[in-house]
């Protein structure tokens, strides 16, 4: 017989069990886990975005618009458009390679992007002499964009460029390259024999309309001015002020040798295709707008000095007569045709400038 006491341990023994059997039959059956909602968390190598950290060389040096005003302009563009994941430091003219290096340069990865015209350097392709403007060609620097944007000179240039490494891109209007002078030169006849600066396409007219074309960098201009190893001087008005030729060039010619010339911007190709597509659109809109900016500064800068050259530096304008206009023509017109059978894409670029420019009734 039971005692009192082991009734109550077995009913607790049974009342345990029971307890655990009721427990049991109305749990849920086992599920897989529910991932929880809402963005999974970044793995710890995803979570911080790759930062790009970029060396530039222009050929601009301290005291021109393009060093100290636009190439900072879209440095910081970039860095802010891409919430610090491009880091550009730009390098002055000559500081770390020559400026008839830096496509060079560019194209085997040394530097990562260069800041130059597009005919300049050692490596100029013809595309790029063509993109920085042909002698005695060009009506505005709107025209200068719509012929690049609108109507292809650019993509042609760039399947050009790619050829060499390089990716092309911006092209910049800084509003016409004109000739400026030690002593008076008011006629062709007076051009006879000067050792004129120039770049691209307009040291052929230079030596086709009887002066000596010199390559030298904007670095080296005062002193070669300045020493008489170069009489002349060609390029866009602004480096006239920024150079301070004007302390040594007090005739300036403004007839322009060309309406229109282009600077560009280039990027190390591989570079550019290892980046993400958000950084290379983000990169476009930003060259792009800095074609804007560079065009409408520079714009501002030419009138400026044109209204008021006389007046700030002691400037003697010079305007060349239109029969000397004629034979400058004449003479350009033969480059255009030299240049463009350098390259089937040249050719191209040639062929929609004549076209273009014979719509507008500049040529016949």
């Amino acid at each position: 017989m039971f005692t009192r006491k082991r009734k109550w341990l077995v009913c607790i023994s049974l009342m345990v069990c029971l307890a655990t059997l009721v427990t049991a039959g109305c749990a849920s059956p086992p599920s897989e886990e529910v991932a929880p909602t809402g963005p999974e968390p970044a793995a710890p190598e995803q979570a911080a975005q790759e930062v790009y950290e970029w060396k530039c060389q222009t050929s601009d040096v301290p005291g021109t618009l393009g060093w100290d005003k636009t190439l900072p302009e879209f440095i910081e563009n970039v860095k802010k458009m891409t919430n610090g994941r491009v880091i550009i430091t730009a390098y002055p003219g000559e500081s770390l390679i020559k400026t008839a290096e830096i496509r060079d340069a560019v194209g085997m990865g040394v530097i990562e992007m260069g800041r130059e015209g597009p005919g300049v350097g050692a490596s100029s392709v013809p595309e790029g002499l063509v993109l920085q403007g042909l002698p005695m060609s060009g009506n505005s620097q709107m025209d200068q964009m719509v012929l690049t944007r609108e109507l292809g000179l650019l993509d042609i240039a760039r399947e050009a460029f790619a050829e060499i490494n390089v990716y092309l891109l911006n092209e910049m209007t800084s509003g016409g390259t004109y000739m400026w002078f030690t002593d008076n030169v008011s006629s062709l006849d007076d051009f006879q024999g000067k050792k004129v600066r120039g770049f691209g396409s307009q040291n052929d007219l230079v030596d086709a309309l009887g002066g000596a074309s010199v390559s030298l960098p904007h670095s080296e201009s005062f002193m070669a001015l300045q020493l008489g190893t170069i009489d002349g001087y060609i390029t866009s008005p602004g480096k006239y002020m920024e150079l301070k030729h004007y302390e040594i060039c007090k005739y300036f010619v403004r007839t322009p040798m060309l309406a229109i010339t282009n600077n560009d911007i280039e990027i190390n190709l591989d570079v550019w295709n290892e980046l993400p597509d958000d950084i290379k659109a983000i990169l476009e809109v930003a060259g792009a707008e800095h074609s804007i900016r560079y065009a409408r500064a520079q714009y501002m800068l030419n009138q400026e000095f044109f209204s008021r050259g006389s007046e700030l530096y002691g400037t003697n304008f010079i305007d060349f007569s239109q029969e000397d206009i004629a034979k400058m023509t004449q003479a350009a017109v033969p480059i255009w045709d030299e240049f463009g059978a350098r390259s089937p894409g040249a050719a191209e670029m040639v062929r929609i400038l004549k076209e273009h420019f014979r719509a507008l009734g500049i040529l016949e």
